[in-house]
């Protein structure tokens, strides 16, 4: 499947769990998704998964996205420590 193909799917899917969440009823209650409380999701991808996140947020930006740690940092550590077999 081509990667933007993929990355549509992946922000159809964002939307579809935001659109969920804002069902439950404790979210609900607690105003998910309102003024004071941005819906917003974590997206953790490895490997090819990386790619398709960094595709989706270079397309649509953090809008949706709790913004976090850099991902390359973070892939960057990971290599080291499995080569130091940590």
């Amino acid at each position: 499947m081509p990667l933007d193909v993929t990355e549509e799917r992946l922000a159809l899917f964002v939307d579809e769990v935001i659109e969920r969440t804002k069902l439950l009823p404790h979210f609900a209650d607690d105003g998910y998704g309102g003024k004071d409380w941005r819906a917003r999701v974590h997206l953790v991808g490895h490997s090819m998964g990386g790619l398709i996140i960094a595709g989706y947020l270079q397309k649509n930006g953090f809008g949706k996205v709790k913004k976090g740690r850099d991902p390359r940092i973070a892939v960057s550590r990971l290599a080291g420590s499995a080569e130091k077999g940590e």
